[in-house]
This record gives structure tokens, C-alpha cells and sequence, in this order.
């Protein structure tokens, strides 16, 4: 059990310091916030507009409270610190990696939300740790509960995942908005989770374009293969834009995934098919 305590609340002016936020009265460069020499394909300029309103909103944080919480037996201190879309609990370590983290959670956050054009319901926990991730669920039960974080869907950062924190953010966030726009799994092709986050992270990171070595027939399709599987959302974002993504994953809350495809595009299953294979022979 973790118990919270406010008497050692402390603004973090660090936090977003990589944005200059907290040092000058002046706005930062919205556009290296979020990167858009590394955006999408398409920078006409009313999606760098849009880019820059999504900024102002996701990262412009005056100030950040910084609350000390303490478990019964005093045997470790965990910190939290808040940014408008994340509660990030950590054991005392480096405040320079806890405010790369959350300048990075909130890069992340802002790219996908102006993609998918959904906002989450509800802060994402981050939980942020000095050592292994824990890799049972007993383990991980333990984890959460010392930190203090909520008992709901909640990433888990370790130093493994450093020098790849802008991926695993991006991957990891997305699937976080899946789970909340469409709520019932079952409905999900099993390319369509694995292939939207591989998807949001190339689209928006310096990388080659999604290439399968080998074209597998959708129905076969699994987020095992995740080349594919953005092959396959690469496809639906060239051929009918990032809104046909978004009509995607509108119709799978209500339709099973292979009607769904006709619901969001007016193709069956081998209509799909056979346009995604043309699609990958000409890249």
C-alpha cells in the first residue's frame, strides 16, 4: 500500500524544460516540439496550423506539481509528476530522464491525438523505473501497487527503453487509444492494433517505409508481423488518408472487422485485398 502525502508539494519547473516553457515568456518553436521535419508526408499548412494548435494545448505547462508519496513501511519514496495527459510515478533517479519522459509522453500524445482526433477520457499512469520491468503479473501487481499508480491501463518505462523512449512512447501510447476508441477487442483484425502503432511510429520517426517481404493475405494477417501490418495502415492512410483510419476504427466499435471494411471504405475483403496488393508491387 502506498500512502500519499502534500505537505512536500514543490513546483517542477523542469519538467518541460526541453520546450524552454518554464524560462522565458516567449512560446517555443511548436514545430521542433513535435518534429515536423519527421512528420507526415503531407505538411500542407493547415496541418502544420493544426500541429501547432495541438502543441499549444498538449505542451504549454506553465507549471508542474511534484508530490512526495511514501509507503507504509518507509522503504522507498515514489514521486508523481503531472502534465495535462499523464501522471508519471517514479523512484528518486535522474529529473532529467523523468523530464525527457513526460516531454516526450506529451510529444507523443499530441501526434497521435491530432491523427486519430480523439482526446483520452482520462490521464495515462506512467510508471517509471530504476531497474528491470517487472515480467510476472504477481510482480507487476506489487509494482503498481508500491507506486501508487491507479489499478487500470498504465505504462511501465525502464532504463532499457532509453535510447528508444520516443518509439516505445509513440507505440506504446497508441494502443492506448485504440483500447479506448474501440472498446470490444474482439472486433480488432489482429493486424489492426499491432500495425496502427507500428503505423503512428514511422509515421512521425525517421524510418523506411513499410515494406512485407511477403504479402499475406489479410485473413492470415497477424500483429505478429508487424512489417505487414503497417504495410497495411500505410495503405489505408496514402489511399483514403488519415481519416480513413479514423472511419476504420469508428466502424469496428460497432462491426465485426471484415464488414467493417466496407462499412469504412465500400470494399469487401478480396476488393481490399487485391487494391493492397497493387498498392505494395508499386512501392
Amino acid at each position: 500500500m502506498v500512502e500519499h502525502t502534500t505537505e512536500n508539494r514543490s513546483v517542477d519547473s523542469s519538467i518541460l524544460s526541453l520546450a524552454t516553457i518554464n524560462k522565458t515568456n516567449s512560446l517555443p518553436d511548436f514545430g521542433k516540439v513535435l518534429g515536423f521535419s519527421e512528420g507526415p508526408r503531407n505538411k500542407n499548412s493547415n496541418s502544420m496550423q493544426r500541429l501547432r494548435n495541438a502543441a499549444l494545448t498538449a505542451l504549454f505547462v506553465p507549471s508542474v506539481m511534484c508530490i512526495v508519496s511514501r509507503d507504509t513501511n518507509a522503504q522507498q519514496a515514489w514521486q508523481i509528476s503531472t502534465t495535462p495527459h499523464f501522471d508519471c510515478y517514479y523512484e528518486p533517479q535522474s529529473q532529467d530522464r523523468i523530464s525527457r519522459v513526460l516531454f516526450e509522453a506529451e510529444r507523443a500524445y499530441a501526434r497521435i491525438s491530432l491523427d486519430l482526433r480523439h482526446d483520452l477520457s482520462q490521464k495515462v499512469p506512467v510508471i517509471v523505473v530504476s531497474g528491470d520491468v517487472p515480467r510476472s503479473r504477481e510482480a507487476a501487481f506489487e509494482l503498481v501497487s508500491r507506486s501508487g499508480a491507479p489499478l487500470r491501463d498504465h505504462l511501465v518505462l525502464s532504463p532499457e527503453t532509453d535510447d528508444q523512449i520516443e518509439a516505445t512512447l509513440m507505440h506504446e501510447l497508441t494502443h492506448q487509444f485504440e483500447f479506448e476508441l474501440v472498446p470490444n477487442l474482439l472486433r480488432v483484425p489482429p493486424w489492426m492494433l499491432e500495425g496502427l502503432a507500428e503505423f503512428e511510429r514511422g509515421r512521425w520517426m525517421r524510418s523506411e517505409p513499410a515494406r512485407a517481404a511477403v504479402i499475406v493475405p489479410l485473413a492470415q494477417l497477424t500483429g505478429d508481423n508487424r512489417e505487414g501490418a503497417r504495410a497495411v495502415l500505410s495503405f489505408i492512410a496514402d489511399e483514403f488518408g488519415t481519416d480513413g483510419i479514423r472511419r476504420l476504427l469508428s466502424t469496428l466499435r460497432d462491426t465485426p472487422s471484415e464488414a467493417a471494411l466496407e462499412g469504412a471504405f465500400g470494399l469487401n475483403l478480396d476488393e481490399f485485398q487485391n487494391r493492397f496488393e497493387s498498392y505494395m508491387k508499386a512501392h
